[in-house]
Parts: structure tokens; sequence; C-alpha cells
């Protein structure tokens, strides 16, 4: 009864919508722009800014492990973010961000091997937020199946969770479309948090769910939040408060050109439980790209 639930010092994104050791699913279909959404999200929390009214209580720091986007993609993710923050140089960026935000291409390693990579570099970086993106890259086995997905789940990444605090961010995708169209009709809105892809446990483990719909207008969708949504205090464009929010995709996408010191260097590799990954940092020594590698993080 002594528990002060205003001021949870555990708390770290809205009103208690995610507390040290917490988890969020974010579902979406193949493309739609679940990369660019962590992106936004991950650079915004990490200056401490809300995103679509989801406030963070202090600056959170970010670890983001990718598996499928080049860099490339990346480099334009992460461009298009800055820009429509208002961040237009190297300098800028550097000065922002400090050492908040990490990002680490991972596109081999799967299950046990991952959950121990992943704990060396929480041991190293003390993010706050951990994204995954996506799962299906990294659980190694059939998601569909309860006991592979409370083996990765609660067996190898809650460990982590408990002992150290953070936050695991989870890109995640649907099952093939249904060819029946009113199959989700009758759907409320909970109802939304089964919507990825695999066994009900991801919706049962995780504290959060969130769904990235597209809608019949072209470059139109919605981010629902669908499990535990009221305590994100999320807003409309109006400033009211809304589980449903509207938006075009324009997550890290803007046409905002930044200057030529914000190029894509790759300049080594590192390897990872005896496997290659490549890792890459931003604003921690950060002097004229706003990547770069480091071949020796976890010696």
């Amino acid at each position: 009864m002594k528990f002060d639930t205003e001021n949870d010092p555990n708390n770290l994104l809205g009103q208690r919508w995610l507390c040290r050791g917490g988890s969020c699913l974010f579902v979406g279909q193949s493309g739609i722009g679940k990369s660019s959404l962590a992106m936004q999200m991950a650079v915004s929390w990490a200056l401490g800014k809300e995103v679509f009214g989801i406030k963070p209580v202090k600056p959170l720091k970010s670890l983001l492990i990718q598996a499928e986007n080049d860099f490339g993609d990346v480099s334009e993710m992460l461009r298009g973010t800055l820009g429509g923050l208002g961040i237009k140089t190297p300098e800028e960026a550097t000065s922002a961000l400090q050492d908040r935000f990490a990002i680490v291409a991972e596109s081999v390693q799967t299950g046990e091997e991952f959950a121990n990579a992943v704990r060396l570099l929480v041991a190293k970086h003390k993010p706050d937020l951990v994204w995954l993106d996506p799962l299906l890259s990294f659980i190694g086995d059939d998601i569909s199946k309860q006991d592979v997905c409370s083996y990765f789940l609660r067996n190898l990444l809650n460990p982590i969770a408990h002992e150290t605090g953070v936050v695991w961010m989870m890109m995640h995708h649907t099952p093939k479309p249904s060819t029946d169209p009113k199959s989700k009709s009758g759907w409320n809105a909970t109802d939304h948090s089964y919507a990825g892809t695999g066994s009900s446990e991801l919706t049962n483990w995780a504290r959060a769910v969130c769904v990235l719909q597209s809608t019949k207008d072209e470059g139109r969708f919605v981010l629902r939040l669908a499990k535990r949504a009221n305590r994100a205090s999320a807003t409309d464009v109006e400033g009211g408060r809304t589980n449903l929010i509207q938006t075009p995709r324009c997550f890290g996408r803007t046409t905002t050109t930044l200057s030529q010191g914000l190029r894509l260097r790759v300049s080594g590799q590192l390897r990872l439980g005896g496997r290659r990954g490549e890792v890459l940092f931003v604003g921690m020594e950060l002097h004229y790209d706003l990547f770069y590698t480091v071949s020796h993080i976890l010696k």
C-alpha cells in the first residue's frame, strides 16, 4: 500500500506503460514501415522527446539490433528521422544523441547463441531499450509452438531483463493475409493483440502490444495500441487521448537532405560468439561520419 504508482522509479515510458524489465511487441505486415517506426521512436526517446504523445521519463538509451536492412536502408531511415527533428549536421547529431543510441547488424545468430551475444552487448552499453528487428530473425525455431516461444522469451531473454532492467522492444510480422476479407471484421480493440504470426505466448508474454496497419487510403496508416493502451497516454494530432493513431507513412523517411558528413562508412567487422556481425554506433566517438564500426568492442 505504500507503493507510489505516480512516482514509480522503474517507469520509463508513459504512465507505467513500459517499466524496467518490460516488453513491447510491434506487429505489422512486411514492408509497412516497422523498422522506420523503431528508428523514429528510438532516436526521439534518446533525445527525451515524446512520440505520438508517449513521453519518456528521461532521455532513454537504445540498442537497436536489426537483421534485414542494409546500410543504405538504415542510413536513409536515420537521416529522415534526424532531419524531421531538425538535426541537420553530424555535429548536431553528436551533441544531441551523445552515447544514447547504438545500432547492431546481426543476421546469423539465433536462439541461445543470439541471447548470449545480446547479454554481452547489454552489459557493454547498458541500454534502457533493446530493439529486436525483427523477432523472426532471432528466435531460431518454429514460432507457432508455445514451447519454442516460452524458451526464447522466458528462459533466454527474461533473465537478461530481470538482471539489467532493459525493456525488450520487438518488431514482429503478421501471418500471410487471409483470403477472407471479413476474417477480422468482428475483432475488438484488444483482439488485435493477437495479430502477430505465431503462438499466443508472444502476446501473453509481452507487457504491451502495438499494431501498425495500412488503410484503404494510399500512404496512410494507423498505429493501434492494442494491449496496455491507456497507460501509454498517446495523443492524436489535436492533442486528445487516443489508442488509435492516424498517421502517414513518414517514420524516418522524410525527404530532408542532411549534409555529406552523414555518409555511411563501414570499416570493420566484429565477431560475436564466434560468428560475424557488424556493429555500428551513433554518437559516442563520432567526428565526421554518423555511423562507424568498432572491431574490438567486446574485448
